[in-house]
């Protein structure tokens, strides 16, 4: 799959949500992937975006863990809410972690599927 395939927009009636998949991305893809990500959000120009983030299977230590920390902090001007996909056990407390640095555990839920995340991003 190329990098760019990775970021898509799902539409919901009339809002629009971006999905970002880091499923099964390790080390430097998956902050290859943060940077592309970064880069799309940023050029939509929007400070209201609904995101979905699937991490299932990805792998996020190190240097992935210190760069997907900045991630959050820089999204933060861009996004509305965001949900979380894939995340359980060791993911979940560094997920915590991230939350805690970038100030937004307000504005972010683990949810066990995109249909979840949808109603939680959509209020319904």
């Amino acid at each position: 799959m190329k990098k760019e395939d990775r970021i898509k927009w799902i539409n919901e009636g009339a809002s629009r949500i971006l999905l970002m998949d880091f499923n099964e991305l390790a080390d430097f893809e998956f902050i290859e992937q943060l940077h592309i990500c970064l880069t799309f959000i940023k050029n939509t120009k929007s400070t209201n975006l609904l995101l979905i983030f699937d991490v299932t299977s990805a792998k996020v230590y190190g240097d992935a863990l210190v760069e997907a920390k900045k991630f959050a902090k820089d999204i933060q001007p861009f996004r509305k809410k965001s949900a979380m996909l894939g995340i359980s056990g060791v993911k979940q407390v560094l997920l915590n972690s991230i939350l805690r640095f970038s100030g937004s555990s307000d504005k972010v839920r683990i949810c066990s599927n995109i249909d979840d995340a949808k109603k939680w991003l959509l209020n319904i």
